[in-house]
């Protein structure tokens, strides 16, 4: 489990309480569907030999 994962755990539990409602909201984070994490990293510069010149040649 990372941290992001633990953090919404424990922040499901606090709903769960102010809303009594047992379970609702850490159920729903748990039924969740994982998200793709990205690095962050900036996409590579297009590749300069199937570039086109402006003026079409």
């Amino acid at each position: 489990m990372t941290l992001v994962e633990a953090t919404a755990f424990l922040l499901a539990e606090c709903i769960d309480r102010l809303a009594d409602a047992p379970d609702f909201a850490t159920r729903t984070v748990a039924e969740a569907r994982p998200v793709r994490v990205t690095t962050g990293r900036p996409h590579p510069p297009p590749n300069r030999l199937t570039r086109r010149h402006p003026s079409g040649q």
